[in-house]
């Protein structure tokens, strides 16, 4: 029972450290617009 809960625990990164979360959100560039696909293939 603990190796599943540990496993779980290491899948779902819900384990306790003390280091920074790898992975850092950028912000989109300045004029930077979203664009529908479809209308381009129609």
């Amino acid at each position: 029972m603990y190796e599943m809960h540990a496993t779980m625990a290491r899948a779902l990164r819900v384990e306790f450290d003390d280091r920074e979360d790898p992975i850092v959100e950028v912000p989109a560039p300045e004029g930077y617009g979203t664009r529908d696909i479809a209308d381009e293939l129609a």
